[in-house]
This record gives C-alpha cells, sequence and structure tokens, in this order.
C-alpha cells in the first residue's frame, strides 16, 4: 500500500513540474506576496536614518510596482486590484493582502492567483571562519578588501508561485536571481536608489537594478 502510494506521489509531482502553464495574457489575483530580508543585509537599509519599517514598506510598494508594471506591458497580464479580497483576507502596512490560496479561491473570482516572494540576500561571508576549517573565498574577499570598511555583495530572488481556481497546489512556479558583481560600501546608501528617491538607478548596480535584470529573466520565461 505505501509503495502505491509514494508510487502515485512521484507520478503526481512529475505531472505538476512537468506541465507549463501559460500565463500570458491572463487576469490574475495575487493573495500573498513576502518581502525577506536577511539579517546581512539589513546594515545598508539601515544607512538611511530612516525607521526600518517604513524603508521596509516603500521597497515592497516600490519592487511589487515595478514587477506589476513590467508584467502588464510585456506579458499582457491584467492583475486585480490587491484589495479585491476585501475583509476576506490580511493586509499588511504596504496594503499587501495574505490569505490561504484555499480560502483566496473560495472568496474570489479569478481563475488564476499568484503568490510572490521577494529574498534580498548578502553574498559575503564576512567573518565567518570556524576553528578547524580553511578559511572560505567570500571571507578572503572581504578581509582583503582595502577599499570598503563595509563590503556589501547583495543577492536578490524573485519567487512566483501560479495557482489555478482547481486545487491548492502550484501549477507552476519561476524562481530566478541576480547577484551584484562588484563590492561596495553599504554604508554609502545607493543601494536604494530609485526606491526611496528618485535618483537614477539603471546604470548603477542597485537593488531596483538587480530586481530589474531579475524581471527580465522571468518575462523571458513566460513568454518562451
Amino acid at each position: 500500500m505505501k509503495k502505491i502510494l509514494f508510487t502515485g506521489a512521484i507520478i503526481l509531482f512529475t505531472t505538476i513540474t512537468a506541465y507549463s502553464y501559460d500565463l500570458k495574457n491572463r487576469t490574475i489575483a495575487l493573495f500573498d506576496f513576502n518581502l525577506n530580508i536577511s539579517e546581512e543585509a539589513m546594515p545598508p537599509l539601515l544607512a538611511y536614518n530612516e525607521p526600518i519599517k517604513d524603508v521596509e514598506k516603500n521597497i515592497k510598494i516600490m519592487l511589487y510596482g515595478h514587477l506589476e508594471g513590467r508584467l502588464r506591458m510585456e506579458c499582457g497580464l491584467d492583475f486585480l486590484p490587491i484589495r479585491s479580497f476585501m475583509k476576506s483576507a490580511r493586509y499588511d502596512d504596504a496594503g499587501f493582502p495574505s490569505i490561504s490560496i484555499q480560502k483566496a479561491i473560495r472568496r474570489g473570482s479569478s481563475k488564476c492567483y499568484i503568490r510572490v516572494e521577494i529574498d534580498i540576500k548578502e553574498t559575503l561571508e564576512k567573518g565567518r571562519v570556524e576553528f578547524g576549517k580553511k578559511e572560505s573565498v567570500n571571507d578572503s574577499i572581504a578581509k582583503a578588501d582595502t577599499i570598503n570598511q563595509n563590503p556589501f555583495m547583495p543577492e536578490i530572488v524573485l519567487s512566483v508561485y501560479v495557482y489555478n481556481n482547481k486545487g491548492y497546489i502550484p501549477v507552476d512556479k519561476y524562481i530566478y536571481s541576480s547577484k551584484a558583481k562588484k563590492i561596495y560600501n553599504y554604508t554609502e546608501p545607493i543601494f536604494l536608489d530609485g526606491v526611496l528617491n528618485r535618483n537614477e538607478w539603471e546604470e548603477r548596480e542597485t537593488l531596483f537594478n538587480l530586481f530589474d535584470k531579475t524581471i527580465d529573466k522571468l518575462i523571458h520565461k513566460i513568454n518562451d
């Protein structure tokens, strides 16, 4: 019996992962959106001398707005208002919903739902050399950096999980990332240019720039 259940689970997983859901030109509803910032990536945000909750809120609003705008224009997606679940969902300080997919399907009217996660990470492992182990490459880079007293090399990961209105398991998922190519000093708050200010971000390796490159990968896959 266990063998039959295991085999069935494998077949179900294979079917889900092999199936490519056509997301283009669909009306979709966002039912959950999480922004995760690792502890190592927090210092650049603190450099702005603003309440960290306000900084995180602005990051969340600006990044999602950029994502939605590009998907509308380049993939033909039509997003329902983020408060379309009304009182059926909880909403965070930025106005984004948090509701289970089960409840979203019961209370929503869309045929397509998405959950979005954005992770901001620090990729340099500064000062993490354990006794008896060789120094890592990242530690060597960090210690050898004589220009930046606080070297920083961020990575941003975008995950989009797609659901239809017939089940509670994702019918497709997209996970892409972009990593900075250079080390810079996070005490110089250029990291959030274009998010907390109107400074240009296209030609700099900022959070917005890295996120935009990650969206490029997502759009290419959706339109493929």
